[in-house]
């Protein structure tokens, strides 16, 4: 468990606030929003410093608390959030997977034909033409949300252990040939040994292949 400190950063001119939570010394998150503010960024509270002035806003603790993962941080922040209506925020920080279905719903009934029209558009031709640019955008993601999809999935592996089991198996069964044919690829390890290539791992620890670069 880690402790975590859900802040809000107000200013002393209008009721604008921004809600948010962190792992951080108070005061350090407060410069932190300073910084990326000064760095031009289009984030809302971000231009909101900028046009106020850092030296008019101010951070006040709103709970201290103990999480065991950044999914249960980001539930008590999102309680926050909804407590205040906080209006500096533009997303919600935590949705539920029902929340999160009813959402693309929503969007993909009012895009129709704009989603229509961009696969025409973009088809693998797009997906071609752009693989760098694609790569690129999946990297920055990953790097700037990486905790948050490692929490999520320590969850979601925890509430469906027994589905992940079931799938896992029925997978097995699919492709029993396939995974059999694997299996019976040999590889020569530098040993100079004929070994299975799915039995390597173990070869590696063995005797045999030890006694040779002990010679």
């Amino acid at each position: 468990m880690f402790r975590i400190h859900i802040y809000r950063l107000c200013n002393d001119k209008d009721y604008e606030m921004y809600i948010g939570s962190t792992r951080q010394k108070i005061k350090n998150r407060l410069w932190g929003h300073f910084t990326i503010a000064n760095t031009g960024s289009k984030r809302l509270i971000s231009k909101h410093i900028r046009d106020i002035g850092k030296d008019h806003f101010y951070i006040q603790v709103l709970q201290i608390k103990f999480v065991r993962n950044r999914v249960e941080q980001f539930k008590a922040e999102q309680r926050w959030k909804n407590i205040f209506n906080a209006s500096l925020n533009v997303l919600n920080c935590y949705v539920t997977k029902e929340q999160k279905n009813e959402r693309v719903k929503i969007y993909q009934i009012k895009n129709k034909e704009k989603i229509a029209s961009r696969s025409k558009e973009q088809g693998p031709s797009y997906r071609e033409k752009n693989k760098e640019v694609i790569s690129e955008r999946r990297k920055n993601y990953y790097q700037l949300n990486k905790e948050k999809e490692k929490s999520m999935h320590e969850e979601y592996v925890k509430n469906n252990r027994q589905k992940i089991r079931d799938y896992d198996n029925s997978w097995r069964i699919k492709n029993k040939d396939r995974l059999n044919d694997k299996r019976k690829v040999k590889i020569t390890c530098e040993c100079g040994s004929i070994i299975r290539k799915s039995d390597k791992s173990k070869h590696l620890k063995s005797n045999k292949h030890a006694l040779y670069y002990s010679i």
